[in-house]
């Protein structure tokens, strides 16, 4: 709204805090407890303090993310910055308990999640590829 001139920037701001407002209040809490079920649960089970450090970690590499994003300028969102840190902290987790096989990696636990988890690698690859051949084809410079 504010890139297009379509309303002022003190308007813009107000409308989009009450939409996203309104956003959480009609969504439950869906897309929290979705997030949550991504957490190691191998971390759940242990002392408090190695929970409270996953949690820490999560939202510490989340926030520098975010303000190194906002340091040079660059779109970032916010939600996959999370999924990313949920992701970094379970790989770390498993990195820490080479021994125990189900801690730390997402899929590991739950076959339901295993299927999105294979899909979104296989769609990462798909786009890398089709990045690599539309560079050769189209030979456009901004590309």
């Amino acid at each position: 709204m504010i890139y297009t001139n379509s309303l002022p920037p003190h308007i813009a701001v107000v409308v989009v805090g009450m939409c996203n407002l309104a956003g959480v209040l009609m969504s439950s809490g869906t897309v929290a407890f979705a997030v949550i079920t991504l957490l190691p649960s191998s971390e759940f089970s242990g002392e408090l303090r190695h929970r409270f450090a996953m949690v820490f970690a999560l939202l510490i590499a989340a926030i520098l993310w975010n303000l190194g994003t906002w340091w040079f300028g660059l779109p970032a969102s916010s939600s996959h910055t999370m999924v990313g840190s949920i992701i970094g902290v379970g790989l770390a987790s498993q990195l820490m308990n080479l021994h125990d096989k189900s801690s730390g990696w997402i899929g590991a636990r739950s076959p339901r999640s295993r299927g999105p988890a294979d899909l979104a690698a296989a769609g990462f690859a798909l786009a890398g590829i089709l990045l690599s051949w539309s560079k050769r084809l189209l030979r456009y410079p901004a590309l």
